[in-house]
């Protein structure tokens, strides 16, 4: 374990809810609203303070899709996959956009989710919570 890291966010997110186990998932979103990202170093801590074990944690985390066990950029754009944004050939924009930005940074973050307007296909920006039609490549 990394003797460095700071435990602060971590332990305030678990004792701001009063280290209960039924309040694992708002304390996995503070977590991850801080580091943008939940940290391996996390669970051990989170599992002794909350008594509960790692892997209940880790499956907690790892089932819903809005966790990151990676750290994730700044800015999120999400592209549609559901069905009607697949049909409509949401894949090339997707594919498009991880090259645009691979190009210009390091780290992308790019993904899909399934949720979406009829207008499909369909994406979201940081800026804006909505989606919008994209502009074809």
């Amino acid at each position: 374990m990394d003797t460095a890291f700071d435990y602060t966010i971590i332990d305030a997110a678990a004792t701001a809810h009063e280290k209960k186990p039924s309040a694992i998932i708002a304390i996995l979103q503070e977590i991850q609203e801080h580091y943008r990202y939940i940290p391996r170093e996390a669970f051990p801590r989170l599992a002794a303070a909350l008594g509960i074990s790692e892997a209940r944690i880790y499956s907690v985390a790892t089932f819903y899709e809005n966790f990151s066990l990676e750290p994730k950029g700044k800015y999120v754009i999400k592209v549609c996959d559901g069905t009607a944004c697949h049909v409509r050939k949401s894949i090339p924009i997707l594919e498009r956009l991880r090259a645009d930005l691979r190009s210009r940074r390091r780290r992308t973050s790019c993904s899909r989710w399934r949720q979406c307007p009829a207008s499909a296909p369909a994406a979201s920006r940081p800026s804006s919570r909505s989606m919008r039609k994209p502009t074809p490549p």
